[in-house]
């Protein structure tokens, strides 16, 4: 199927995160972009996420973030705290690093930040099609063919995959490939906002105990989520709720439930919601494209949750890619000589700080479910310490500070 507008075509395959953002940028830039993901309805999927201000920066260039941030909970303290209660550090560390970067943490829960986006991308008149399940992709020397398994075809000047984790795009340009299970299994769980303290201000929440750990974090003034991480062998990477006598049995049997720090309590025996996923990443290619067609996101650098950075990764490639673009007129033409030389640019830009980030998140999942007590101490210690040095300082500046 040809599209009608004159504007160079963007083929933009994946409605998560990655995929809506890159389409408003290309609109923006004079682009004609079609949007395609493979369910036919969003659904309420997944727990939530932390925008951070690496993230927003990048998103705010669409003039878009100040409504983005109206849709969470603003997180700015941050409290360490072991499974007994003991508290390792207690400050507001995030608010200083807002200030610094001139925009803040906000918890989104993820079926309103993807509702939020595909209304931005209606808004914007922004072609998308719901339940296009890509099956094929055949490129020419000026164009791409995008096959879907209800037998439609579109046809673009180049083709995005924005697909996530288990991108069909990265498989039909390089060949089926595995995702590595990390080690780590997360229990992710909806629950009410805790008195106190936790309460009263945004805090992101993390507490440490021998073989275990909890982060939980505000996304509304009454809810807040929470992920418990444990070592357990391989888990499905699946976002499936659990059942109520599986729930009630995690809240009162699990060695989660044995903590008595108090904040744990109250999350475990207030949870409305409860999954349970395997986390996975994935090892990064060391080219993100073929001819005329790019992955982003986690398509191409797919990231453990552990620091929070998975989506704002997703913000910082729709907008630098778009960036690298020409600005598209009438009846533009990119080469597939051009396009190559553009992509090369992106990838040689991007991934250093990707692998970094790909990293540092999968080292922070397996200090979260350490065993050994003495490592244990060790790490707890290392926390306590952070804020009064310079390396937290510097912690921030290597995931938060962009340049645009």
């Amino acid at each position: 199927m040809q599209t009608n507008s004159s504007l160079t075509t963007v083929l933009v395959i994946g409605g998560g995160i990655a995929g809506p953002v890159v389409s408003l940028f290309l609109k923006k830039h004079g682009y004609h972009p079609i949007l395609f993901e493979k369910v036919q309805q969003l659904a309420d999927v997944g727990a939530s996420l932390n925008c951070a201000p690496n993230g927003l920066k990048a998103f705010s260039t669409l003039n878009l973030s100040d409504d983005l941030i109206k849709c969470g909970g603003l997180i700015e303290l941050i409290s360490w705290r072991q499974s007994d209660g003991t508290i390792l550090a207690e400050n507001d560390f995030l608010k200083q690093v807002s200030q610094r970067y001139g925009f803040p943490f906000v918890g989104l829960k993820r079926s309103k930040l993807l509702a939020f986006l595909h209304a931005q991308v209606e808004g914007a008149n922004i072609e998308k099609h719901m339940g296009k399940k890509l099956i094929n992709i055949e490129q020419t020397d000026s164009s791409v063919i995008a096959y879907f398994e209800d037998k439609t075809q579109f046809t673009g000047s180049f083709l995005i995959g924005a697909d996530g984790l288990h991108s069909t795009v990265r498989q039909l340009l390089f060949g089926k490939d595995t995702v590595n299970y990390t080690g780590v299994t997360e229990i992710i769980g909806v629950s009410t906002r805790p008195t106190g303290l936790c309460s009263e201000k945004g805090v992101l929440l993390q507490i440490a105990g021998v073989g275990g750990h909890i982060v939980s974090y505000p996304f509304s003034e009454t809810h807040c989520m929470y992920a418990c991480s444990l070592e357990e062998s391989a888990n499905p990477e699946s976002w499936k709720t659990v059942s109520i006598e599986e729930m009630e049995e995690f809240k009162c049997k699990s060695k989660f439930s044995q903590w008595t720090e108090p904040t744990v309590r109250h999350l475990l025996q207030n949870t409305e919601k409860l999954m349970k996923i395997g986390i996975y990443d994935r090892d990064e290619l060391p080219i993100w494209y073929k001819e005329r067609v790019i992955l982003i996101g986690d398509a191409a650098h797919g990231t453990s949750p552990h620091v929070g950075q998975g989506g704002n990764l997703a913000m910082e490639d729709a907008y630098y890619l778009t960036k690298m673009l020409p600005a598209s007129g009438e009846s533009y033409s990119l080469s597939t000589s051009t396009l190559k030389t553009i992509f090369q640019q992106f990838t040689d830009r991007r991934r250093p700080r990707t692998t970094e980030i790909v990293k540092r998140a999968r080292k922070e999942g397996e200090d979260r479910v350490l065993n050994d007590v003495t490592a244990c101490k060790a790490r707890d210690e290392a926390r306590r310490n952070l804020f009064s040095t310079p390396a937290s300082m510097e912690i921030a500046d290597r995931l938060y500070n962009i340049e645009l």
